[in-house]
């Protein structure tokens, strides 16, 4: 990616992530499953602040599950829980590819 569309990305999963915080908690909803945040983060494309002070401010009802590998200090350190997640067994040994609605 060229550096003009690092800053487009940014700004597009940004506002989508945004989008996702209002949402939850206009829905008053329990749970929040953000797949592969950490990674979005740990990429810088997503501002930093805006998910970290969801996370502090976060209603108390809300869990929120963030997926991803390698989360930072700051990440972990907002976590109520932190798991590794490791691969012993998976279909793709066996060469079946990814299937949509599962791995896509």
């Amino acid at each position: 990616m060229t550096d003009e569309e690092k800053v487009l990305a940014k700004e597009f999963f940004t506002n989508h992530l945004k989008e996702i915080i209002h949402l939850a908690i206009e829905k008053d909803i329990d749970l929040l499953v953000m797949d592969e945040i950490i990674d979005a983060y740990n990429l810088n494309m997503v501002e930093h602040d805006v998910l970290t002070d969801f996370l502090e401010s976060r209603p108390k009802n809300l869990e929120v599950v963030m997926t991803g590998r390698n989360p930072k200090d700051e990440i972990a350190e907002l976590a109520d829980y932190l798991t590794h997640f490791e691969k012993v067994k998976h279909p793709f040994d066996k060469g079946i590819r990814a299937r949509v609605g599962i791995e896509m």
